[in-house]
């Protein structure tokens, strides 16, 4: 048995990231598992967020509500920033925006009469399921 290849093994095991090994040749066969320790759930700093505001520019007041992506895909507004500066109020089933994912349309519809702020998305953006793509009021 060579004892320096088996000492050569330990130290590359101890020193990686490998939780478990199993190495055999013509002379040994060598069986090693770390114990898992529980780490320390990392702290996330997240930077204090800015009150929204509108397109305008002026900070929101409360209440606000945010409309929801409910797909996976690319963002695409339906209403310019001209036509939420004139007509902000948007009616229950008025298509607010949609969301496109391998050419299908999936329909970003408001669900009761809001006051709307401003398109949290950039157009054509990608998004994911739940994220905040509509900034509105209630009315």
């Amino acid at each position: 048995m060579n004892v320096k290849k088996i000492e050569d093994i330990l130290k590359i095991f101890k020193n990686s990231c490998i939780s478990k090994l199993n190495f055999e040749d013509k002379e040994i066969k060598v069986c090693l598992q770390k114990s898992i320790k529980k780490e320390e759930v990392p702290v996330i700093i997240v930077p204090k967020q800015e009150k929204p505001k509108d397109v305008s520019g002026n900070i929101l007041e409360e209440p606000f509500s945010v409309i929801r992506s409910n797909h996976v895909g690319f963002f695409h507004h339906k209403l310019s920033s001209k036509e939420i500066d004139t007509q902000p109020v948007v009616k229950a089933g008025k298509l607010l925006g949609v969301v496109r994912a391998m050419n299908i349309d999936h329909d970003i519809v408001a669900d009761r009469e809001y006051k709307l702020i401003k398109y949290i998305v950039e157009e054509g953006t990608p998004v994911g399921y739940g994220q905040e793509v509509v900034l509105v009021r209630d009315l």
